[in-house]
């Protein structure tokens, strides 16, 4: 029997809190155990609410405790419940590479990784941790799409400043004026324009009279300063540089914030210039001190130029035509031609799609049931109030509660599903990108949008030294490029996938350890433009 540990994490805060997800899991980790004959040393387990510095505890200690009791058995529910980085994905290689008896157990995924799988199993492990990564960036990403979309509506995406209070009005948070601090703000505001008002007196005074932070402390001068900066009083919202007109009730009319801006700081600042949109904006650095190349349009073309002060200005600029050209030809020159690569790839892809899915469906049946139960809840809590049962200040709070609850599951809900619809669109990009993406790029319907993403797609990193580009791959198209290469070295032929998890032992079709690629001379190009 070999020793094995269990590792544990939530997938959310929601599942955390209700407790049947993180018991499910370890309960189907511990019966793969039995079946394996693995003995359980230890079940080391991961709240999505833990901080990322606690959760970077656990995991290291974790890789500590297996190394130093020499366990053999790492037994996880699926890739991206042990890693969604490059840096973890990493040290589980590490790990691996110690002693060939070392295994990683991804049940849900029926694999198990050691140092004699096969390459296309360690490039489909290596394409789930990229996948796991590139989805949590797009959780973030829909995320951030959700907080301006509520902007746009006309709501601040977070916990208003002092002065106003969070109501939940049909599962939206909504900000409304809080009567015990919002005649404060503006004694603040107006002892400030005053002409021997400062903001070390204004601080003083109102804490004086009561006013607090939104973390109960009275207020510095730090915390009037920014106040007194703050367009929300005045009905504007701001979020991460956007300004957006809000449907908060203002609480310092024009006038009195006019004054204010004008003894602070003066005339206003000057608006911006407006951006062009060059097709290679965002793509290529500067190789000396990583600032972004600025394209500018000059006589109908665009040229790229570091504008650091720093000294490093390059002696030319980079013409994005010729640029454009460098990069398709590095496109051209990197795609494998195998068709057996591709159709492995294709079907290995559509297999983990399938088995995501299913996930997916038990998760978002997990869900809906909860959210069931706590609308029957709110239900009975109702009919409770309709009888007298309870008083309608326990009413309030009681369904307030449960109003809570249903919409962070429905949140969950809304993100499971743009997930699992992300990973899926990403897989059919790969596959198509990887065999079509010369001729996607040199279409004549080709656009800007998707020349950048396979230029996304394909290159890691860009950088310009004024006379020639410096350009990596991606970790996907390395990924692709190196079983190509593998392939074409051992003169073999793709091989079927299959489950490890139910062999005793495999032969490895390949010896090496090929899953990951190291950046190196094929994999890297410098030319000079001029």
């Amino acid at each position: 029997m070999k020793d094995g540990v269990i590792f544990a994490r939530v997938s959310s805060r929601t599942q955390e809190l209700e407790g049947f997800s993180l018991d499910a899991q370890v309960k189907l980790l511990t019966e793969y155990c039995e079946r394996k004959e693995i003995g359980i040393k230890r079940v080391f387990q991961i709240s999505e609410t833990a901080s990322r510095n606690s959760e970077r505890k656990k995991f290291t200690e974790c890789l500590e405790y297996v190394k130093r009791h020499k366990i053999s058995c790492l037994v996880i529910e699926k890739v991206d419940r042990l890693t969604r980085n490059y840096y973890d994905h990493n040290l589980i290689d590490e790990w691996l590479k110690l002693r060939a008896t070392n295994e990683v157990h991804s049940v849900k995924d029926s694999q198990v990784l050691n140092t004699s799988s096969r390459s296309q199993d360690i490039l489909m492990w290596d394409l789930k941790v990229t996948l796991a990564k590139n989805a949590a960036a797009n959780l973030s990403e829909e995320v951030r799409k959700g907080q301006l979309e509520k902007l746009t509506q006309g709501w601040l995406p977070k916990e208003p400043p002092m002065g106003y209070k969070t109501v939940i009005t049909e599962g939206k948070h909504l900000h409304e004026i809080d009567d015990e601090k919002a005649p404060l703000i503006v004694k603040a505001f107006e002892m400030y324009a005053s002409p021997d008002g400062t903001i070390e007196a204004v601080a003083q005074r109102v804490a004086k009279l009561g006013l607090k932070s939104l973390r109960g402390k009275p207020v510095n001068k730090n915390a009037i300063d920014r106040m007194l900066d703050n367009k929300f009083y005045v009905g504007i919202n701001v979020w991460n540089g956007t300004e957006a007109a809000g449907k908060q009730t203002p609480i310092i009319d024009e006038a009195l914030w006019e004054a204010v801006q004008q003894k602070k700081h003066g005339l206003e600042p000057k608006a911006k210039y407006k951006k062009h949109a060059a097709l290679l904006r965002g793509f290529v650095h500067c190789v000396s001190c990583n600032r972004m190349i600025v394209w500018q349009l000059q006589k109908g073309r665009y040229y790229g130029r570091c504008n650091s002060y720093g000294g490093c200005r390059p002696a030319k600029y980079a013409r994005e035509e010729d640029t454009e050209a460098y990069l398709l030809d590095v496109i051209r020159h990197t795609t494998t031609k195998n068709p057996e690569i591709y159709a492995w790839l294709r079907d290995s892809l559509t297999d983990y799609i399938k088995e995501k899915r299913s996930i997916t469906i038990a998760d978002r049946s997990l869900l809906e049931k909860q959210i069931a139960v706590q609308q029957g809840k709110l239900e009975v809590l109702y009919e409770d109030r309709l009888e007298e049962i309870i008083t309608l200040s326990d009413y309030q709070q009681r369904s307030k509660r449960i109003k809570l609850t249903i919409a962070e599951l429905e949140e969950e809900l809304s993100k499971l599903n743009k997930s699992s619809e992300y990973v899926s669109d990403k897989a059919v990009r790969i596959v198509s990108l990887c065999t079509q993406a010369e001729e996607c790029y040199t279409s004549k319907k080709s656009t800007n949008e998707l020349k950048r993403e396979i230029i996304d797609f394909y290159f890691g990193s860009i950088t310009w030294n004024g006379h020639s580009l410096h350009t990596e791959l991606s970790e996907l198209a390395q990924l692709v490029i190196s079983l190509g290469e593998s392939i074409a070295n051992g003169n073999k032929k793709v091989e079927p996938k299959s489950d490890q998890s139910d062999v005793a032992a495999n032969e490895p079709s390949y010896p090496a350890w090929q899953g990951h690629v190291e950046s190196n001379h094929d994999l890297r190009f410098w030319r000079p433009l001029y």
